[in-house]
């Protein structure tokens, strides 16, 4: 039935025929295969039954981007006509500073294309085609009745009468309109009304010669004549620029029209047109006396002032708008239709070229502005200047939301109306390649205020809720929170950082005050708003001001630095006060809102009479230092004297970057007590064969888990279980030892395992020790390496196991885990977690070790969280971002450092290692096979929220969904396997050392790498990632990507070997 109405309306409404009818059907429904097609390589599969799956980052990650062509960017001249609010040099661009990089639902600009499309019917002619036939059925028929002889007789085809060349004027002052270029583009493109649609670039160059182009190819201009008169140009500008005055320009108009129908597509509103170029060209009335009369030839009416001027050789340009009743009277007169007419302007070259841009107004006051503005402006532009008052951020996307969800009634013309009407100017210097959603806009000072008294308080309380709201998502805090930041902007922390998930920013990442640089300019905007809206805020104190002398600036800063990045607000000196404040009554300020002052001590602060103030001030409020007024710290050899001899201080003095900075948060705990159970005193045991266990004390305390359900679950004693063999773990290979160059020192740590049924409920916990050294990397970061025993295990998983995920998620990849073979795998030391931020760091700043490439230190995305687990900083995630050769050089600059040998581990290392599996013979079922099946993870069957860092918003067995952490967690912070290795499954990838093959076929045996003769050959990862669903994370996924990408997700695990016997 609805097919039947389209049919009707297409017939009827539209005049289609039945064959255009047809044709538009046809080319809808291919348009849909495209788009499903589209959909299905970017997802490639789905589970069809039970829930939604959407796509791992595999074979889409493996795409390589497309070669990047150099565009021209031609150099535009900057000078327009005064349209826009005079500013004042601004050289800083617009992507830094107060920029709040956001992205905000785009909402369209063109309000109601299909009106536009539907004013440009008359258009829809279709004429003869020179160069087309077609049979000419009923004359063919004739034909052959009468001759008898069997032969077509042939007619031109009919096609479209217009072919459309959008011209696109590329000046300065388009940008406000490149969304609403380019989704007129798109409509004209897709309604399929013109025999072709070509897209063209018009401008200034350098030089200031005028240039066409298409894409990155130049033309003459002389290239759009046609003809046969066949080849309407649509100009789309505002005619601002000063090119339309350019000599050149009228010039080339004067050869389009001549042979061409042209008509100007300007953006602003009819009432701003006075304000640019057209201003001096003569308003006329166009008529045509017929069908596709060419520019020169239409019939001209003017007002009687004008009839004085010499207007036969002006150039006739209709002017229409993207209001539908102005295109509509074009599209009529064009087509010839009664007596239709529509307005636009004589060009002469003798009026524009000594035209001026139109000056600078004197100074006007915000309330003159807002009164101009609003004689001038539509309400549905006074309606929308008002509510983009309310907002603490103005940039097109946010107009875009506003209009959609406030005024969705308004269109882009009123967005002209209020960006063009003298209240905003922009943030920053606007060039070619400034992107125009990036661009920030402000009210010149005082007309916010003047606007907001002009609409409701609950419309700019709504408008202020939304973006706030949207904001605060984008942070990852509740609404709550970032309220309570407003209230205090200049105290918001730095390490709060955009969640990047959520971002879709997909590798381009804020420094490490992003967030103060974003959010600050927001609140402080905000606050003014809610003032004049009549709000109050309450001061809120900052945790500590430092008092210092300016030879210790290095200090305060350091120490400002650390005490922000572990959540604590600070004022100092060097960043909070500005040039021409008071100094006195700054610090005075600063104290007083601040709940503690830290003293930096050296012999300059001592000898300085005006630092006494400061620290006595905070003493004097507490004498007895019960609230901790005053913290001082000592950062230089100085002699103390009188109250501060008796005072207690944290001493810096000789300290190293890193004993330093935990002598300081250390300092400002509550209570000092540790983590974890302190070392036994008597010092670790020396490791010698045979010799009785290391006792515990001296020991590693067991890694402590938060997580609820791990102490509800029974315990039992370290036993045998039925299937198990045992297994060697009491002595080592010695050998070995000395082959690796480990010391004969190791230290023991315990640990506790889990396994859990498919419920994910635990049904065992475990106490197990594992034995390990130490790597010191320097400044207090360490590497643990556990020792892995020799074992032989079977890698892969078995066909049946595959076939059931294959068919249950429709995905068959997972076949390049077969054949199920076995492999014996010899000791090897692995580390005990993936390599951190901290390590890579560490090794990556040691340049002088490079090998082959250079190091980023601070690759990683996750680098700004602030964790709350105690003692846990950012440097404790694991490293992301890291690509192979990467990981490669981290492995060849740490085996330099150590004299140790340190690579990547073998896909049958990493597999063996992250089973943990206990046997030294291979396990067999009842019936003697050899074919048993291993538990897809270590923790059992399935996974949890509890055990790992994964996507838990889906499930691998019968367990309940989880909580995802959307984000890399911290090492160690789930529970380990059984060989003492933490975050095997989940959290980040790791590389390993073998090239991809699609199956396990005549692959070595001995646990060594398997190699490839193909240089672009693409290298393995395993054990999944926060970003995955459990599948992804089992024990035998095989990921794998080209050894030079580096995502979010992908990090590294080294392991130490003896050299190897080639």
């Amino acid at each position: 039935m609805m097919i039947e109405q389209l049919i009707t309306i297409l017939g009827s409404e539209l005049e289609f025929t039945a064959t255009e009818v047809a044709d538009l059907l046809w080319l809808t429904l291919e348009r849909h295969k495209r788009i499903n097609t589209a959909t299905l390589q970017t997802i490639p599969f789905q589970e069809a039954k039970t829930q939604k799956f959407p796509q791992p980052p595999m074979e889409q990650s493996m795409e390589t981007a497309p070669t990047s062509v150099e565009q021209f960017s031609p150099e535009i001249k900057s000078s327009t006509v005064g349209v826009y609010a005079a500013t004042q040099a601004n050289t800083s661009p617009t992507l830094e500073g107060d920029y709040l990089p956001l992205s905000v639902p785009d909402a369209r600009s063109l309000r109601e294309p299909l009106d536009f499309i539907r004013t440009l019917k008359p258009l829809l002619k279709k004429v003869a085609s020179s160069t087309e036939q077609v049979m000419d059925e009923l004359a063919t028929v004739d034909w052959i009745a009468q001759t008898d002889l069997w032969m077509p007789r042939l007619q031109p085809a009919l096609e479209p009468w217009l072919e459309l060349a959008l011209v696109i004027d590329e000046s300065k002052s388009m940008i406000l309109w490149r969304h609403a270029v380019k989704e007129l583009q798109q409509l004209l493109k897709h309604y399929g009304m013109f025999q072709d649609v070509r897209v063209w670039g018009m401008g200034r160059d350098g030089q200031e010669q005028v240039y066409l182009r298409s894409q990155t190819r130049f033309y003459s201009p002389k290239e759009l004549i046609d003809p046969q008169n066949r080849r309407l140009i649509i100009v789309v500008s505002d005619v601002t620029d000063d090119l339309w005055r350019d000599a050149q320009l009228l010039s080339i108009l004067q050869g389009w029209t001549a042979s061409n129908p042209v008509v100007i597509l300007q953006m602003l509103p009819a009432w701003m047109w006075s304000r640019t170029a057209l201003r001096v060209a003569t308003p006329a009335q166009f008529r045509s006396s017929g069908f596709g009369i060419l520019n020169p030839q239409l019939k001209v009416e003017v007002n009687r002032l004008a009839r004085r001027r010499n207007l036969a050789q002006g150039i006739n340009i209709p002017v229409i708008t993207l209001e539908p009743e102005r295109a509509k009277a074009w599209s009529q007169m064009l087509a010839g239709q009664g007596n239709a007419q529509t307005t636009g302007y004589v060009l002469r070259q003798d009026l524009l070229a000594v035209s001026t841009a139109s000056k600078s107004a004197e100074t006007l006051t915000a309330q003159e502005r807002v009164s101009n503005f609003t004689l001038n402006a539509s309400p549905l532009a006074q309606r929308l200047a008002g509510l983009l008052a309310a907002a603490p951020m103005i940039t097109m996307p946010v107009v875009r939301l506003i209009q959609d969800s406030m005024l969705d009634q308004s269109q882009q013309i009123q967005v002209a109306e209020v960006f063009l009407g003298g209240l905003l100017k922009p943030i920053g210097e606007i060039t070619p390649e400034t992107d125009p959603e990036q661009v920030q806009y402000e009210f010149i000072e005082g007309v916010r205020g003047e606007l907001l008294k002009s609409i409701p308080v609950p419309d700019s309380e709504k408008v202020l809720d939304q973006v706030s709201r949207y904001l605060a998502r984008k942070l990852g805090i509740t609404l709550k929170d970032f309220v309570a930041w407003l209230q205090n902007p200049s105290a918001i922390k730095d390490e709060v950082l955009v969640k990047n998930k959520a971002l879709g920013l997909d590798e381009a990442l804020v420094e490490d005050k992003a967030v103060e640089s974003m959010v600050k300019p927001f609140a402080r905007v905000t606050q003014e708003i809610l003032r004049q809206l009549g709000y109050e805020f309450a001061a809120k104190k900052r945790d500590f001001f430092i008092s210092y002398n300016g030879a210790d600036k290095a200090w305060a800063e350091w120490i400002a630095w650390i005490l922000e990045e572990a959540g604590y607000s600070v004022v100092i000196q060097a960043w909070d006060f500005r040039p021409g404040d008071n100094f006195v009554e700054e610090i005075q300020r600063a104290a007083a809102e601040s709940e503690g002052t830290i003293a930096l001590l050296s012999q300059n602060y001592l000898d300085t009479k005006y630092t006494h103030s400061e620290w006595q001030a905070a003493f004097v409020q507490d004498p007895q230092s019960k609230k901790w007024r005053l913290i001082p710290i000592r950062v230089g050899k100085c002699k103390l004297e009188g109250i501060l001899r008796t005072l207690m201080y944290i001493d810096l003095v000789n300290l190293s970057e890193q004993k330093a900075q935990n002598a300081v948060l250390e300092a400002l705990k509550d209570r000092s007590k540790p983590d974890s159970k302190p070392l036994f005193p008597g010092g670790r045991k020396k490791f010698q064969q045979d010799s009785k266990p290391v006792f515990p004390g001296s020991s590693e305390t067991a890694k402590q888990t938060s997580k609820e359900n791990l102490s509800n679950a029974p315990r039992t004693k370290r036993s045998l279980l039925p299937e198990e063999l045992p297994r060697k773990t009491d002595k080592f290979d010695l050998t070995f030892l000395e082959r690796t160059n480990v010391i004969e020192e190791l230290n023991q740590f315990i640990f506790e395992t889990v396994k859990v049924n498919r419920k994910g409920e635990i049904i065992n916990r475990e106490t197990k020790t594992a034995q390990y050294f130490t790597e010191d990397l320097g400044n207090d970061i360490t590497l643990d390496m556990v020792y892995i025993p020799d074992g032989t295990f079977l890698m892969g998983t078995e066909d049946e196991e595959i076939d059931r995920l294959c068919e249950k998620y429709n995905w068959d990849n997972f076949r390049r885990e077969r054949p199920q073979h076995q492999v014996t795998v010899q000791p090897f030391f692995m580390g005990k977690y993936p390599i951190t931020q901290g390590q890579w760091r560490a090794v990556a700043k040691m340049t002088n070790l490079k090998v082959n490439r250079n190091l980023a230190p601070e690759p990683s995305r996750f680098r700004f969280k602030k964790d709350p687990d105690r003692g846990k900083t950012r440097w404790d995630r694991p490293v992301e971002k890291v690509s192979w050769h990467d990981a490669v050089e981290f492995c060849g600059r740490l085996s330099q450092l150590t004299g140790k040998e340190y690579r990547l581990p073998t896909e049958a290392e990493w597999e063996y290692a992250c089973r943990a599996v206990i046997y030294k013979q291979l396990p067999v079922t009842s019936d003697g096979s050899e074919n048993l099946s291993y538990p897809p993870f270590h923790f059992g069957e399935t996974l949890t929220d509890k055990l790992s860092n994964y996507d838990a918003s889906f499930i691998y067995a019968e367990e309940s969904t989880g909580k995802s952490q959307g984000e890399t967690t911290p090492v160690g912070s789930f529970p380990a396997n059984a060989f003492g290795l933490y975050d095997m499954h989940g959290n980040v990838y790791e590389w390993c050392e073998d090239d991809y093959h699609e199956s396990y076929e005549n692959v070595p045996t001995d646990g060594r790498a398997r190699q490839s003769e193909d240089i672009r050959t693409t290298k393995i990862l395993r054990g999944g990632s926060w970003y995955l669903q459990p599948v992804f994370c089992r024990c035998a996924y095989r990921y794998v990507n080209f050894p030079d990408v580096s995502y979010y997700y992908i990090g590294l695990r080294v392991v130490c070997t003896a050299p190897r016997n080639l």
